[in-house]
């Protein structure tokens, strides 16, 4: 009964952080195979973030209070992941990416091509999903311009010639 309950206890950690995935960056979503949010992008705003770090953390202390002696021998592997996978998100949300990494924002390019390349829907809500993100991409454009805190010029560049070089290359999409 202890390692049901504590199987139990894994479960529902791991699933509220697929929800937080789901919900506060639907482009890693996509990457994890959720097709449900193929038509958004991820929010780059300081409040998306510091929700979504909030959250995490809430799902770290759930993860703390887990057993692992009392777990089958096969999630005590997973709760080992699901801790990697935390700790990992959460270090990245602590970076404050919005705020100094202009390549942040040229991250919204690779997200829409990662719909375009993979056929995991039919063609008609594929079409739909690009559309939607490519819609979107002036809130990532006018996120940046209101977030970015003096980046570093050398990133600058590099941001500057990854979407320069994604202008180009969406008339393959369109």
């Amino acid at each position: 009964i202890d390692t049901l309950m504590e199987d139990n206890a894994l479960t529902e950690a791991a699933n509220r952080y697929a929800s937080v995935m789901l919900s506060a960056f639907p482009e890693q979503a996509t990457r994890l195979g959720y097709a449900s949010a193929n038509a958004k992008l991820n929010d780059r705003s300081s409040a998306n973030n510091a929700l979504a770090l909030n959250a995490l953390r809430s799902v770290k202390e759930m993860t703390e209070t887990i057993s692992p002696a009392r777990l089958s021998a096969a999630n005590q592997a997973d709760l080992q992941l699901l801790e990697s996978a935390l700790s990992r998100t959460i270090w990245d949300l602590e970076q404050n990416r919005s705020e100094n990494d202009p390549l942040y924002y040229t991250e919204a390019f690779d997200a829409i091509y990662e719909v375009w390349l993979k056929k995991t829907t039919p063609s008609a809500q594929q079409s739909a999903d690009l559309s939607a993100r490519l819609s979107a991409l002036p809130i990532v454009a006018q996120q940046a311009e209101k977030n970015l805190v003096q980046p570093p010029a050398y990133l600058s560049q590099l941001a500057m010639e990854r979407a320069y070089y994604a202008y180009l290359s969406l008339d393959e999409i369109t």
